[in-house]
């Protein structure tokens, strides 16, 4: 529960901040992630069994195909919040304008629990 917590605190840091990502941009490094996976194949350079095997797992359990998988609102709303998140994570951890009360955003937001 407090991952969520933390979570959701650091995507509306990210919204504030002007770093959660735009539709196009999310799907352009969706498309990124799909074109990267195509090339590796094409280029004949072997994936880790267990690393297909997860994938594939993640598709069953979804009860998805791989098209289904990339064209899922769910899913990319859930890239589009992954990248915010990692957005954030990689600023500074003090910013002026947080909502936070100036208090770090990230492994640290611990330490304004008690605001």
């Amino acid at each position: 529960m407090e991952e969520v917590v933390s979570q959701k605190i650091l995507i509306i840091e990210a919204k504030k901040l002007n770093l959660f990502p735009s539709r196009d941009e999310t799907l352009a490094y969706m498309e990124d992630i799909k074109s990267v996976k195509a090339k590796t194949k094409e280029e004949g350079i072997k994936i880790e069994e267990e690393s297909e095997k997860s994938w594939q797992e993640t598709l069953k359990g979804l009860i998805m195909t791989e098209d289904e998988y990339w064209k899922s609102e769910a899913i990319i709303n859930g890239y589009q919040e992954a990248l915010a998140i990692a957005r954030v994570r990689s600023k500074p951890y003090w910013s002026t304008k947080s909502l936070t009360k100036n208090c770090p955003v990230g492994p640290t937001i611990r330490a304004c629990d008690a605001l």
